[in-house]
């Protein structure tokens, strides 16, 4: 699934050079519009399984956080170097794309505090969320755009599905149809509501109204992830998601991500 989802962003990040709203007719090539709006969801995919493993191998795993920081940082910090200076030498800046790798560090960090001396789960789960809370409110603050948050609580929420996966999925497959409808709807609400509220955002006319319809809309594209998610995991209770290729693929995330948006930028 994550293979897939790194597959699709290179798609979201290819129709931003080639077809989005803001491009010059002139250079302007239809294809890939269907993914323009897609960033969101499949970094939502990212984020939902990054908490749902972290928990699953501190729950399987023993002394799984001895040399925590130097097994899950470390691969990070390489690949970003690596890619940032690829960038840097073509571009002359740095990677604009790179804001994924600081969001994941920082939840990394946060699931240590949070998960290693605390013994209490609610606490934990606490600190997670008021940690969140801390960086969207620095990105707003410093007016970074909203995407850098807008999906970020589905991390939590991979927590809690691990948490509560042995009780959970049974009842999701028992009520398999209703889970799809829920989740199909959601995610249909949450990004009509994006479009509707991006069309008022920008005809405001005053600052206050137009960061009233842009929270509105970072809400809304949360919720569409959160459907959007739920969606490809009833599509997964049913049907073997990849093949061979797409598989390789979810072995280095990370890598394609950061290394595509080079030759995004250079051959856009």
């Amino acid at each position: 699934i994550q293979g897939a989802a790194a597959i699709g962003i290179i798609f979201h990040h290819m129709a931003q050079q080639t077809c989005a709203p803001w491009l010059s007719p002139t250079f302007k090539v239809n294809g890939l519009n269907f993914f323009l709006d897609l960033g969101a969801p499949f970094v939502a995919i990212f984020f939902f399984f990054s908490g749902y493993g972290l928990y699953k191998s501190l729950k399987t795993k023993e002394d799984y956080f001895d040399d925590y920081f130097k097994r899950r940082l470390t691969p990070i910090i390489i690949v970003w170097l690596f890619t940032t200076a690829a960038f840097y030498y073509c571009e002359r800046t740095l990677n604009p794309y790179a804001w994924f790798v600081y969001a994941i560090v920082m939840l990394y960090v946060v699931f240590r505090i949070a998960y290693g001396p605390i013994k209490n789960e609610v606490i934990s789960m606490a600190l997670i969320l008021l940690a969140i809370a801390g960086y969207a409110v620095f990105c707003d603050v410093q007016v970074l755009g909203e995407w850098l948050y807008n999906t970020i609580l589905l991390f939590p929420a991979g927590i809690l599905f691990a948490k509560g996966e042995k009780k959970l999925v049974p009842f999701l497959k028992k009520n398999y149809i209703g889970f799809v409808i829920v989740s199909v709807l959601v995610t249909a609400i949450g990004f009509t509501g994006n479009t509707v509220l991006n069309s008022f955002r920008v005809t405001a006319t005053d600052m206050g109204s137009y960061n009233m319809y842009r929270l509105l809309q970072a809400g809304s594209v949360c919720v569409g992830s959160f459907g959007f998610v739920s969606s490809i995991l009833a599509l997964g209770m049913k049907a073997v998601i990849g093949n061979k290729a797409i598989n390789f693929c979810g072995t280095m995330t990370l890598e394609i991500y950061l290394a595509h948006v080079t030759y995004a930028e250079l051959f856009a």
